[in-house]
Protein backbone atom coordinates (compact mmCIF):
# COMPACT_ATOMS: atom_id res chain seq x y z
CA UNK A 1 0.00 0.00 0.00
CA UNK A 2 1.34 3.42 -0.99
CA UNK A 3 1.02 5.76 2.03
CA UNK A 4 0.84 9.52 1.31
CA UNK A 5 0.28 12.29 3.88
CA UNK A 6 -0.21 12.13 7.63
CA UNK A 7 -2.73 10.22 9.67
CA UNK A 8 -5.22 12.05 11.87
CA UNK A 9 -3.39 10.89 15.01
CA UNK A 10 -0.08 12.33 13.80
CA UNK A 11 -1.67 15.70 13.06
CA UNK A 12 -3.41 15.76 16.46
CA UNK A 13 -0.13 15.01 18.25
CA UNK A 14 1.57 17.94 16.48
CA UNK A 15 -1.35 20.24 17.40
CA UNK A 16 -1.15 19.17 21.06
CA UNK A 17 2.62 19.77 21.15
CA UNK A 18 2.18 23.27 19.67
CA UNK A 19 -0.60 24.04 22.18
CA UNK A 20 1.59 22.95 25.11
CA UNK A 21 4.49 25.09 23.87
CA UNK A 22 2.19 28.10 23.39
CA UNK A 23 0.80 27.69 26.92
CA UNK A 24 4.36 27.82 28.27
CA UNK A 25 5.32 30.94 26.31
CA UNK A 26 2.17 33.11 26.62
CA UNK A 27 2.43 33.87 30.37
CA UNK A 28 5.91 35.27 29.75
CA UNK A 29 4.79 37.47 26.82
CA UNK A 30 1.64 39.06 28.26
CA UNK A 31 3.36 41.07 31.05
CA UNK A 32 5.88 42.37 28.51
CA UNK A 33 3.07 43.68 26.35
CA UNK A 34 1.55 45.60 29.29
CA UNK A 35 4.98 46.98 30.21
CA UNK A 36 5.40 48.26 26.66
CA UNK A 37 1.99 49.98 26.81
CA UNK A 38 2.89 51.64 30.14
CA UNK A 39 6.26 52.74 28.75
CA UNK A 40 4.48 54.35 25.80
CA UNK A 41 2.16 56.22 28.18
CA UNK A 42 5.13 57.39 30.27
CA UNK A 43 6.90 58.66 27.15
CA UNK A 44 3.77 60.48 25.93
CA UNK A 45 3.24 62.04 29.36
CA UNK A 46 6.83 63.26 29.35
CA UNK A 47 6.30 64.97 25.99
CA UNK A 48 3.02 66.48 27.21
CA UNK A 49 4.65 67.75 30.39
CA UNK A 50 7.48 69.43 28.47
CA UNK A 51 4.97 71.01 26.07
CA UNK A 52 2.87 72.11 29.01
CA UNK A 53 5.89 73.79 30.63
CA UNK A 54 6.72 75.56 27.35
CA UNK A 55 3.14 76.82 27.05
CA UNK A 56 3.16 78.09 30.62
CA UNK A 57 6.51 79.84 30.03
CA UNK A 58 5.30 81.41 26.78
CA UNK A 59 2.06 82.67 28.32
CA UNK A 60 3.67 83.86 31.53
CA UNK A 61 1.99 81.19 33.61
CA UNK A 62 -1.47 81.99 32.31
CA UNK A 63 -4.05 79.42 33.33
CA UNK A 64 -5.54 77.59 30.38
CA UNK A 65 -8.54 75.29 30.19
CA UNK A 66 -8.12 71.56 30.38
CA UNK A 67 -7.33 69.63 27.21
CA UNK A 68 -9.20 66.37 27.62
CA UNK A 69 -9.40 65.13 24.04
CA UNK A 70 -6.64 64.26 21.63
CA UNK A 71 -7.78 67.10 19.34
CA UNK A 72 -7.60 69.69 22.15
CA UNK A 73 -4.18 68.40 23.23
CA UNK A 74 -2.96 68.78 19.64
CA UNK A 75 -4.46 72.29 19.46
CA UNK A 76 -3.20 73.55 22.84
CA UNK A 77 0.08 71.68 23.29
CA UNK A 78 0.92 70.85 19.66
CA UNK A 79 1.32 67.15 20.53
CA UNK A 80 -0.27 64.47 18.36
CA UNK A 81 -1.42 61.42 20.37
CA UNK A 82 -0.86 58.15 18.50
CA UNK A 83 -3.99 56.66 16.96
CA UNK A 84 -4.99 53.49 18.80
CA UNK A 85 -3.45 54.60 22.09
CA UNK A 86 -4.40 52.45 25.08
CA UNK A 87 -4.74 55.59 27.24
CA UNK A 88 -6.87 58.72 27.34
CA UNK A 89 -4.85 61.82 28.18
CA UNK A 90 -6.03 64.91 30.05
CA UNK A 91 -3.90 67.98 30.70
CA UNK A 92 -4.53 71.00 32.89
CA UNK A 93 -2.16 73.81 33.83
CA UNK A 94 -1.11 71.69 36.85
CA UNK A 95 -0.58 68.19 35.45
CA UNK A 96 -1.18 65.63 32.71
CA UNK A 97 -2.93 62.35 33.45
CA UNK A 98 -3.01 59.13 31.44
CA UNK A 99 -6.03 56.91 32.17
CA UNK A 100 -6.00 53.33 30.87
CA UNK A 101 -8.83 52.59 28.43
CA UNK A 102 -10.85 49.46 29.04
CA UNK A 103 -12.26 49.71 32.52
CA UNK A 104 -8.97 49.08 34.31
CA UNK A 105 -9.18 52.64 35.76
CA UNK A 106 -5.40 52.81 36.12
CA UNK A 107 -3.85 56.27 36.06
CA UNK A 108 -0.38 57.77 35.75
CA UNK A 109 0.05 61.47 36.57
CA UNK A 110 2.91 63.78 35.56
CA UNK A 111 2.82 66.99 37.59
CA UNK A 112 4.10 70.24 36.14
CA UNK A 113 7.10 70.13 38.49
CA UNK A 114 8.17 66.80 37.00
CA UNK A 115 6.96 64.43 39.73
CA UNK A 116 5.23 61.19 38.77
CA UNK A 117 2.32 59.63 40.64
CA UNK A 118 1.28 56.04 39.96
CA UNK A 119 -2.38 55.26 40.52
CA UNK A 120 -3.88 52.06 41.92
CA UNK A 121 -2.86 49.00 39.94
CA UNK A 122 0.62 50.29 39.15
CA UNK A 123 3.87 49.87 41.03
CA UNK A 124 6.08 52.92 41.39
CA UNK A 125 9.63 52.67 40.04
CA UNK A 126 11.84 54.74 42.30
CA UNK A 127 15.29 56.28 42.15
CA UNK A 128 15.96 56.83 45.82
CA UNK A 129 12.83 58.56 47.13
CA UNK A 130 11.77 59.93 43.73
CA UNK A 131 9.21 58.09 41.58
CA UNK A 132 10.56 57.98 38.05
CA UNK A 133 8.03 55.65 36.44
CA UNK A 134 5.28 53.07 36.84
CA UNK A 135 4.99 49.39 35.94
Amino acid sequence: MNKKGFTLIEVLIVVVIIAVLASLVMPKLLPQTERAVVAEAMQTLGVLQRSQNQLMDLTGGTTWTAANTHALIKDKLNVQIKTGSKYNYTCTNANCVATRIGGANKTITFNRNGTVTCGAGYTAVKDGNTTIGCT
